[in-house]
């Protein structure tokens, strides 16, 4: 009779997967590695990864606030000026968190880890 053997406790890797606006079969990974404090973003074509970027996560606020910058302008730039619209107010507060997230991020920069 054979014995179970536990495997090795892994840190869970976590990825989200994006489609390429092009629609031809290019994807776009990104995954947090715990254990080396990288987010790795890779694209795909098909089943073939085509590059990989190792972005230390000490640089990732950096990433978020540019992605939350490009967001914010495509909100405004759909809106009609001069008219209110609950999507501009709602995404307005999602922003100010963001910010807020990011600063508290930046700031515990320099304690060290628990």
């Amino acid at each position: 009779m054979m014995k179970a053997v536990p495997l090795p406790r892994v840190d869970a890797v976590r990825r989200q997967w994006f489609s390429d606006a092009r629609d031809d079969g290019r994807r776009m990974e990104v995954s947090w590695h715990r254990d080396e404090e990288l987010v790795i973003v890779s694209l795909w074509h098909g089943s073939v990864c085509r590059a990989t970027f190792r972005l230390p996560v000490d640089e990732a606020p950096m990433l978020i606030q540019t992605l939350a910058d490009a967001l914010g302008d495509a909100v405004r730039a759909r809106v009609p000026s001069g008219t209110e619209d609950r999507r501009t107010s709602l995404f307005e507060m999602g922003a100010e968190k963001l910010r807020k997230h990011v600063a508290e991020i930046i700031e515990m920069e320099g304690h060290p880890k628990r």
